[in-house]
């Protein structure tokens, strides 16, 4: 009755929902050729060739990628070496490092990021793969 209750240390997993999709390319994979995906996309590997995202694409710390990025909205805190398309906003995180062009409507670059190319904001923003391009 009063007795130690038992625990596991096994971590409960949250039910995913269909709004929570995302492609993950996890730190230490490698992946060559054009990736297109309809939900959030996450880098934290390497990356060689296009990626075009409908929704947000995510650099990470770790993770690099060797070509252009397309999407809504896009974040950076890994490397980055083409050119970056966001149709609403893009983020470079202070450990960012991105040598290429951005043309996005709102551009944010924290401190400490590193930015080598042209820097574009033209009302209405870039091109999204939700608007039709």
């Amino acid at each position: 009755m009063f007795g130690k209750a038992e625990t596991t240390n096994t971590p409960v997993q949250p039910e995913p929902r269909q709004n929570d999709s995302r492609t993950v390319l996890g730190v230490g994979a490698r992946f060559v050729g054009n990736l297109t995906a309809e939900e959030e996309v996450v880098v934290a590997g390497r990356l060689e060739g296009k990626v075009e995202g409908s929704k947000r694409v995510q650099v990470a710390a770790e993770g690099e990628v060797e070509g252009d990025i397309e999407a809504l909205s896009v974040y950076i805190a890994g490397r980055v070496h083409g050119q970056i398309l966001a149709g609403e906003r893009t983020e470079l995180s202070a450990t960012a490092v991105v040598e290429g062009g951005i043309e996005s409507p709102k551009i944010v670059i924290a401190e400490g990021a590193k930015l080598t190319g042209s820097v574009g904001m033209a009302p209405g923003g870039g091109k999204s793969r939700t608007e039709g391009t």
